[in-house]
Parts: C-alpha cells; structure tokens; sequence
C-alpha cells in the first residue's frame, strides 16, 4: 500500500491497518459484522470516511485524492505505528522475560 494515493475498500480490519500504516487516505464502504465498527474507527482517525456503495461520487474520489486534511492524519497514523516496535522484537522481549 506504501506506493498508493488513496484507497476504496470494504473495511476489513487488515486493510484498515495496512492503510492506516503505510499512510494512505481512506473511503469505506463498509460491508458486515466488524466491518462498520472499522469504518467508524478509520472516520474518528481522521484519515477517511465511510459512504455505501451507493453513494460513491467523482466528488468523493476527488476529495479522497486532493484532501490536505485526510493525507495529514493518515500521515500520522503511519509515523505513529513506525514508531512501535516491531512484532518480532516484542516476541523476543517477552520469550526473554519467561
């Protein structure tokens, strides 16, 4: 994801947090289950916005695109998850402490 503009997606938790990590701004259009609750975390971020599928417009594509706000906040979110340590470094941590 770290070489897109933008990204239209389903609100997976997976490419929320791809997103969200490699700093890329979102619309999700939402689909079941855990789904609306990922959307609504992605809108609180500030990094996107939830819509149907029915209401996807040329407008909204466009402000995804060109919208200095959201590419701030998603360029946040990815400073803020870089700066964790990695998953690997925190198993050993813990293998260490046993």
């Amino acid at each position: 994801m770290p070489t897109l503009d933008a990204v239209v997606h389903h609100g997976g938790a997976g490419t929320v947090l791809g997103a969200l990590a490699a700093g890329v701004p979102q619309l999700v259009v939402p689909g079941p289950g855990d789904r609306r609750h990922n959307a609504t975390v992605v809108e609180r971020s500030g990094a996107g916005w939830a819509v149907s599928a029915a209401a996807i417009s040329a407008d909204q594509l466009h402000r995804l695109l060109s919208d200095y706000g959201l590419r701030t906040s998603a360029a946040r979110f990815r400073a803020s998850i870089a700066a964790r340590p990695h998953p690997d470094e925190v198993a050993a941590r813990l293998a260490a402490a046993v």
